[in-house]
């Protein structure tokens, strides 16, 4: 009689037992996937937005040396009353995307204060236009980003200090800097900058980047 009540005895403390690894082991595993979680989001958060300023690591925004490496010519025609300034536009090797160089009131010959990627197809009257073909395969900026890029792709290079808004189907993403006390803002003696993705069903269709008119 007193074996079989050891025997229940030892019978009910291994199942509490049992129940309490149990616990600890569902409470272990939840936390460890709640930390993973944080540990993601504060990675994503760390990541500090830094601003584009070339075309293909060649061409370089205030850099009119950098233009004779993008595309070798020593006058380049300007076109007017097609954006708020004088621009140059070049195309990629199967003329599907443009580049728009936007040349700022006062600045040097053959250097560019902003840029502007699209497909032609969204802008057709740029096609009538004088079009300086080059032999790049695509345009992209220094962080790869380019024409069909997505919101994760821009979001993991850049990082999550943006603003968003929403123009009918398509999704505004923009960075701004207007702190004239930043290095960046200093180095070239601009009062602002900004860079903007347009997207479409998920994809970029136009970036724009580059400094604000003075």
């Amino acid at each position: 009689m007193e074996e079989k009540q050891n025997i229940k005895v030892w019978g009910n403390r291994h199942c509490y037992y049992l129940m309490i690894c149990l616990l600890v082991s569902c409470n272990t595993s939840k936390n460890d996937t709640g930390l993973q979680e944080n540990n993601k989001q504060k990675k994503e958060n760390r990541i500090i937005y830094q601003p584009d300023s070339t075309i293909n690591n060649v061409l370089y925004l205030q850099d009119y040396t950098s233009t004779d490496r993008f595309y070798n010519k020593s006058e380049l025609k300007s076109e007017i009353w097609i954006r708020e300034s004088p621009i140059v536009i070049f195309s990629n090797k199967s003329k599907k995307e443009y580049l728009i160089a936007y040349q700022y009131e006062g600045g040097t010959k053959n250097s560019f204060e902003c840029f502007e990627i699209g497909y032609f197809v969204d802008d057709m009257k740029l096609e009538s236009l004088y079009v300086y073909h080059t032999d790049y395969e695509s345009i992209k900026t220094e962080s790869s980003l380019g024409l069909g890029s997505s919101f994760e792709e821009i979001i993991n290079k850049k990082g999550i200090s943006y603003t968003e808004k929403q123009i009918g189907d398509d999704l505004l993403i923009e960075y701004q800097i207007n702190d004239m006390n930043t290095p960046f803002l200093q180095r070239y003696n601009m009062p602002g900058y900004f860079e903007k993705f347009y997207l479409r069903d998920n994809k970029t269709y136009k970036i724009i980047f580059g400094f604000e008119y003075p």
